[in-house]
């Protein structure tokens, strides 16, 4: 038989046996901390996503006999021609891509006017060319017809611009 200790409530208390639960609490709690740091780490580490330029702008004219259209920006943010891509068309016509700017940057800022002629493949920023595309084949659309402008900022992929309007 055993000799065993018998505390003051009654309970038998071994050698050791108090230590284990203190051990138990620190490591949960080292646990927690680590865990705490690393996903601190990772949110804090994380990039807010880049947002396009917010911009307010409408079609003032469409030359349905010269197949062109104007924009103008009415306000809001500038936009970086390089970092654009436009796309316009006639009804049922094939979508033309406008890469506006060459490696120079290029501003449209409220007030300015684009003028894309969906005929020759040109764009002009307030009355100056920007880029001449005339080798490639065109668009045309007619009087009364709907044409359709998209520009689309190329870092984020998002729409900065839809715009509508009647030749």
């Amino acid at each position: 038989m055993t000799a065993r200790k018998i505390g003051k409530i009654g309970k038998e208390i071994k050698g050791e046996q108090a230590v284990s639960p203190v051990v138990g609490v620190l490591i949960l709690l080292v646990i927690t901390v680590i865990m705490a740091a690393t996903i601190g780490a990772f949110v804090l580490g994380m990039k807010k996503p880049e947002a396009a330029p917010q911009a307010s702008m409408a079609i003032t004219k469409v030359d349905a006999a010269n197949e062109r259209i104007y924009i103008e920006h009415q306000g809001g943010d500038s936009i970086n021609l390089n970092r654009v891509r436009i796309v316009a068309w006639g009804e049922g016509d094939t979508k033309r891509e406008f890469d506006p700017a060459d490696d120079t940057t290029t501003w449209f800022e409220p007030g300015d006017e684009l003028m894309l002629d969906l005929d020759d493949g040109r764009i002009q920023l307030d009355g100056v060319t920007l880029r001449d595309l005339s080798n490639d084949n065109g668009c045309d659309f007619e009087s009364g017809d709907p044409v359709y402008v998209r520009i689309i900022d190329k870092d984020t992929g998002q729409l900065i611009a839809a715009l509508e309007a009647t030749a």
